[in-house]
C-alpha cells in the first residue's frame, strides 16, 4: 500500500437478525460510524435508536442493541424529522459506571434533539453489558452555533488528551472544522459533573479546507497531500481557541 492509497477488503455484511419494527429492512442502512472492539464490529445508522453488533469471525446475522427509547415511524419524511441522527461512534476509557470502557454515540447537533448522546458499557470480557445511559452534549456543541450557521458533527475520536468533534460544513457557508475538548473534563461532564466548568471550554479550533468529513478515526496515516499551517482565529464566546490551524492542499 502506498502513501495515497487505502487497500479495501470486505469483512462481512451488514445484516441483522431482527429489525427495530415490521416495517424496516434485515440490514444496517446509512451506516454512520463504526467501531471495533475485541472480536465484535458495532456499526451506527443515523435513521435508528439502535446500534448494530456484528461479529468478526462468523457471518451470522448481527443484532441490535438499544441506543435511545422510543420508536421511529417506518414512513420516511416522519422518520427523518424524528430520527436521533446519529453520526459518530466513539470507543471510550472508563469512566464511572463503566469500568471497563464503553462506547459513546453521538448526534450531529443540528437541533436539540440531536445533542444528546449515549453511553453503552462493556462487561470484563469486552462485550456490551448493560442498558444505555443517555448524556446531554449541549454543553460541548452549543457554543458552536455561534461560529456555524449550522452544526453538523459527522465524527469524533479520542486523541491522547483530548476529545476531538469533527464538522462538516453544509450549503454556502461550508465550513469544516476539528473542535478540541480536553478528555478529562469532558468525562467528567459524561459522569455528571458540573457541565459550567471552565474547565469544560474548548482548547482549539482546526479549520479544514478543500475536504469534508463523513467519519472519523484516531489511526495515523501519514498523508504527503496536506499541510498544517497556523493563521489568526476570530474570537468565538466558548471556543477560547488562540490559533486556527488549516489544512490545506499543497
Amino acid at each position: 500500500m502506498n502513501d495515497r492509497n487505502l487497500e479495501l477488503k470486505k469483512i462481512r455484511d451488514l445484516d441483522i437478525s431482527a429489525a427495530a419494527t415490521g416495517g424496516r429492512p434485515l440490514h444496517l442502512s446509512a451506516g454512520s460510524g463504526l467501531v471495533r472492539h475485541g472480536r465484535a464490529i458495532y456499526v451506527i445508522a443515523d435513521d435508528e435508536l439502535h446500534l448494530g453488533r456484528f461479529s468478526v469471525d462468523g457471518v451470522e446475522p448481527g443484532r441490535l442493541v438499544r441506543l435511545f427509547d422510543g420508536v421511529l415511524p417506518d414512513a420516511k419524511g416522519a422518520r427523518k424529522r424524528l430520527k436521533p441522527d446519529v453520526e459518530a461512534l466513539v470507543l471510550m476509557p472508563a469512566l464511572t459506571g463503566f469500568p471497563n470502557g464503553s462506547l459513546l454515540a453521538i448526534g450531529s447537533g443540528s437541533n436539540a434533539n440531536r445533542h444528546r448522546g449515549a453511553l453503552l458499557g462493556f462487561d470484563p470480557y469486552g462485550d456490551i453489558s448493560g442498558p444505555p445511559r443517555t448524556v446531554d452534549l449541549s454543553e460541548f456543541l452549543h457554543p458552536l452555533e455561534q461560529h456555524f450557521s449550522e452544526i453538523n458533527i459527522e465524527g469524533a475520536v479520542v486523541i491522547g488528551d483530548e476529545f476531538h468533534f469533527f464538522q462538516r460544513g453544509n450549503g454556502k457557508q461550508a465550513e469544516n472544522a476539528i473542535i478540541r475538548y480536553p478528555l478529562q473534563p469532558f468525562l467528567e461532564t459524561l459522569e455528571g459533573g458540573s457541565a459550567k466548568s471552565n474547565r469544560c471550554q474548548s482548547t482549539g479550533l482546526i479549520l479544514v479546507r478543500s475536504t469534508g468529513f463523513h467519519l472519523a478515526s484516531p489511526m495515523r496515516l501519514h498523508c504527503p497531500m496536506v499541510r498544517l499551517c497556523s493563521v489568526p482565529l476570530r474570537k468565538t464566546p466558548g471556543i477560547p481557541s488562540l490559533t486556527e490551524s488549516v489544512l490545506q492542499r499543497p
